[in-house]
């Protein structure tokens, strides 16, 4: 008998430094390997076993890690170049869709699939999955925005 089973890791809404006292910094959700502790441990260990992984981090949140541990955005980029994982799209800031305009939406998600291209070298259309960041669906209102495309970015309309 087999099973299918899809690791999916989701790092969102962050958009801090170090230094606070009451909730962790970004190195203690970056981690390390010999503390075997956040980000850095759990995508180590889909290298050490070969188990592929998807992964989702907000854009607020790739660009604290670009400014303040710029090293380990190259660990993820190495990891996307082996084919280990695969970016799952998203809105920058997290919005909540639902509540939000179709214009504003597409400015999210395009904001979120242009730093995946800056900082990680990936392109847009390779994207295939995108979580919607909200709790509750609203497919009028969401499905327009999730589904528009072009040849390289979401358009405005």
């Amino acid at each position: 008998m087999t099973a299918s089973l899809a690791f999916v890791h989701h790092a969102n809404q962050y958009l801090i430094t170090n230094g606070y006292d009451n909730r962790p910094g970004i190195d203690a959700v970056i981690g390390s390997h010999t503390e075997r502790s956040g980000l850095r441990w759990i995508l180590e260990l889909h290298r050490r076993y070969n188990i592929a992984a998807n992964l989702h981090v907000s854009g607020t949140l790739l660009e604290a890690i670009a400014w303040h541990r710029p090293e380990f955005v190259d660990e993820i980029r190495s990891l996307l170049d082996s084919g280990l994982i695969e970016l799952v799209g998203s809105c920058y800031a997290q919005n909540v869709m639902r509540f939000s305009s179709y214009r504003h939406n597409l400015k999210q998600l395009n904001t979120e699939l242009e730093l995946f291209a800056f900082h990680l070298g990936v392109e847009p259309k390779t994207v295939r999955a995108f979580w919607s960041p909200e709790r509750v669906w609203d497919t009028e209102a969401m499905a327009p925005a999730l589904t528009a495309s072009s040849k390289r970015f979401l358009t405005v309309r």
